[in-house]
């Protein structure tokens, strides 16, 4: 009987072992492409359950004072706890006495239970005041949470005040100490008037 060397036996082992990690990982890759792209089709092609137009949310903050969000389309899934929005315009603390900040967008996403809020497309967030607008922020994506009192994006901002303006990627902002601040990239034109 001819006897098998050992150096070729573990060669052949791990050749082997390697052979079966490579098709295993290529079958667990496969498999988990296929299954996120129909989550993904799912939920392109699911319809809502419920759906209103013309409505408004009424949000109170911890304090009690009452903001709005105002929406032409709101659309409600089953199984997700955020609503679809469209056209959907936020006005914070609704008091006679102070300035409000008002936010628009083409669309966005309002979860009540979390109470935020995702504003998408042509975002503009004003402080408004009795006499008009203090100052302008402009954006492509908004989020906003109403229990921090935060509004925040990664995106490009640009803010204006007059003829001052303000550029940079990114910012985080809070309602309640009337402060922000720009991430990254910031750029600045500061115009003096005689």
């Amino acid at each position: 009987m001819r006897k098998i060397n050992p150096q070729v036996m573990r060669f052949g082992l791990i050749a082997l072992g390697a052979t079966l990690l490579i098709y295993a990982l290529n079958i667990a890759e496969n498999t988990d492409n296929d299954f996120n792209n129909d989550i993904l089709d799912s939920d392109q092609n699911q319809k809502p359950s419920a759906y209103l137009t013309e409505s408004t949310f009424n949000m109170f903050s911890s304090d009690g004072k009452l903001s709005k969000l105002y929406v032409s389309k709101a659309f409600f899934f089953s199984n997700k706890d955020s609503i679809r929005i469209e056209a959907p315009r936020f006005i914070s603390s609704e008091s006679e006495s102070a300035s409000r900040v008002q936010l628009t967008s083409e669309k966005g996403f309002y979860n009540p239970s979390e109470e935020t809020l995702l504003l998408e497309g042509n975002v503009i967030a004003k402080q408004i005041d009795q006499d008009g607008p203090l100052w302008e922020l402009t954006s492509e994506k908004l989020n906003v949470d109403y229990k921090s009192g935060t509004l925040s994006t990664f995106e490009e901002v640009q803010i204006s005040n007059g003829i001052h303006s303000l550029k940079a990627v990114g910012f985080i902002g809070s309602l309640n100490k009337k402060e922000i601040k720009l991430l990254s990239k910031v750029r600045g034109k500061y115009v003096f008037t005689n």
